[in-house]
């Protein structure tokens, strides 16, 4: 996910200002010696440029990454106001799943509707179209679109082996916290009410944690196909007894983030218990700080490792499960090894 981000920013960015990284690719090819790293860097560059399959690529990258990933890869890092800090959404999840299925849907209804002769009206990958248009290449055209459609049937398989975790029985509860109206129908379905599917309200409510207006008529289908077949398992977790009164009230219309004090102790409970779940992104970041951190004490990469795995607490389970390891002991004799060297040292300084 992370390489990805990188991926798109950098496809944004080069698009946006692709002439003016030819000027500069182009000068360093005659300022430097051409078995320069940087002025084969350069003329690679050029010569990439200049090839229109390579720039309908560019331009469908760019466009994915700005109307689609970025956004979400960003909710990740953004805050619930009950919450209070950044990453940690796990009641949100759910709902931000539909919400990409959606509007994935929608990107992938243009690109297989539209032609080269005949776009999508009102497309969203303009810069796509607008590199696909001139192309005068009838081939490439063709393999670039065909490329672009391939390319978001993947991303659809990829994004539901991400992102059903979230619709499983151990997770399934935490969206029943989210939001007044979508929290309302997955604790509907989770205590076995058979219009869970049914908008409690209104079809549609604006989301402020999700910065949309959320269809909840389609909602409820998405809770049909991908939630309904685990809503028995999911209501036998011993999680989801712990918190099975809070969701009843929810259920029955409560919104317990109102701020009233009769729902305070349901909220502390959530807040306690759940609240602290991180996102996947929040764990990732958490590994490569800690993997920076151990670098510092300026080691090899193998005693690098090892303050790693010792601070999560693997060690103890390695203990656990008998594996055999001579670490300590070579550290030990190590550690003899260099005190009797620099008392040498300090004998032969007097």
């Amino acid at each position: 996910m992370t390489r990805w981000g990188t991926v798109g920013e950098a496809c944004r960015y080069t698009e946006t200002y692709l002439d003016v990284v030819l000027a500069f690719t182009r000068a360093l090819c005659g300022s430097r010696k051409k078995a320069s790293a940087i002025s084969q860097c350069a003329s690679n560059f050029n010569s990439l440029a200049a090839v229109d399959e390579i720039l309908v690529d560019l331009g469908f990258l760019a466009d994915f990454d700005r109307h689609f990933f970025h956004e979400h890869l960003e909710f990740n890092h953004s805050t619930d106001e009950n919450i209070g800090s950044a990453g940690f959404l796990p009641h949100h999840h759910l709902v931000r799943y539909f919400i990409k299925n959606q509007e994935l849907l929608k990107l992938t209804e243009e690109v297989t509707s539209g032609t080269i002769k005949s776009p999508h009206q009102n497309p969203r990958l303009n810069k796509f179209w607008s590199r696909l248009a001139g192309t005068t290449d009838r081939e490439a055209r063709k393999h670039s679109l065909n490329k672009g459609r391939t390319f978001l049937l993947r991303y659809k398989i990829s994004l539901d082996k991400h992102n059903e975790q979230f619709a499983t029985p151990d997770l399934l509860f935490l969206a029943s916290f989210g939001e007044a109206a979508t929290g309302r129908m997955v604790a509907r379905l989770l205590v076995g009410e058979a219009t869970f599917a049914d908008p409690p309200d209104a079809n549609s409510f604006v989301s402020p944690v999700h910065e949309r207006t959320i269809d909840l008529v389609a909602f409820g289908c998405f809770l049909r196909d991908k939630c309904a077949a685990h809503s028995m398992a999911a209501a036998q977790t011993d999680n989801f007894e712990l918190v099975v009164a809070t969701v009843k009230l929810i259920a029955d219309g409560h919104n317990i983030w109102d701020g009233s004090e009769n729902h305070l102790d349901h909220r502390d409970f959530y807040m306690l218990h759940f609240g602290s779940l991180p996102s996947t992104s929040e764990m990732v970041e958490r590994a490569v700080k800690k993997a920076r951190l151990c670098q510092r004490t300026g080691k090899g990469e193998r005693n690098v490792t090892a303050y790693g795995i010792a601070g999560d607490g693997v060690s103890e389970a390695c203990d656990e499960q008998s594996v055999a390891s001579r670490y300590a002991e070579k550290m030990a004799i190590k550690r003899m090894q260099q005190q009797a060297k620099h008392s040498k040292m300090n004998l032969h300084s007097w």
